[in-house]
């Protein structure tokens, strides 16, 4: 057994042990990135789930607050649009009054060729709304769905691509949000998505889970359009 082994099974009662702790923790996150990464660049995927292309293609990103996971996903978006693909889903900005964040909208979107699609925008979480109470925020469930509802459906049936973001706690208040969702992934459409931390382990056995970080935020977008692009030339 080698010493990383024999020590990642020490406690972590005291200060030394912490550390060595969080040193093992962060080893296996890296080693984990990588390996998820390498699946990405070549037939390893095809090895590790002979049968399940569903689960190849369901892609996850999570991460830290502020860590650019949906820089990530929209610089995704934009690769796969370069190479004809078409692209559409929803995505749920923040809405910032005099520098402070007051709530969110979705939006629905389609890139490349989006006949009778029709972009639509509404605020489904505000501090001055009605509806469940999410933090300092109340959330308009009939809101999201007006919007996202639709929007996935047209993604679903017309995209080559599905792309969310995000999956977080807020949408997840919607019922037909998490309907829809079950459906995306059970079915063999792509889809890409940001993904709140909070959620991963609900998620995580349908898809490929990736942690967006400051070291892998520059060319993980590469990878991951040209492993879905392979994917789609196969089909």
């Amino acid at each position: 057994m080698s010493a990383l082994s024999n020590a990642s099974i020490a406690t972590c009662d005291n200060e030394s042990s912490k550390e060595l702790c969080e040193r093992i923790k962060v080893s296996k996150r890296i080693r984990y990135q990588n390996l998820f990464l390498l699946s990405l660049r070549s037939d390893l995927t095809t090895h590790l789930y002979p049968e399940s292309h569903n689960f190849i293609m369901k892609i996850f990103l999570t991460g830290k607050p502020g860590v650019g996971k949906t820089t990530v996903l929209l610089k995704i978006i934009e690769a796969l649009r370069g190479k004809g693909v078409t692209v559409g889903g929803i995505v749920t900005p923040e809405i910032r009054e005099h520098g402070k964040r007051t709530g969110f909208s979705v939006r629905g979107f389609c890139y490349g060729r989006c006949d009778n699609f029709v972009s639509k925008e509404v605020t489904f979480a505000s501090i001055y709304g009605y509806g469940r109470r999410f933090g300092k925020y109340r959330i308009d469930v009939e809101k999201f769905d007006e919007v996202a509802i639709p929007a996935l459906d047209y993604a679903a049936k017309c995209c080559d691509v599905i792309a969310v973001d995000e999956i977080g706690r807020m949408e997840m208040f919607s019922d037909r949000f998490r309907k829809k969702l079950r459906e995306i992934l059970e079915s063999d459409k792509p889809l890409v998505a940001t993904l709140h931390r909070k959620l991963v382990r609900e998620l995580s056995g349908h898809g490929n889970v990736m942690e967006v970080t400051q070291e892998n935020r520059e060319y993980a977008h590469r990878i991951i359009a040209k492993r879905i692009e392979d994917f789609l030339k196969g089909r």
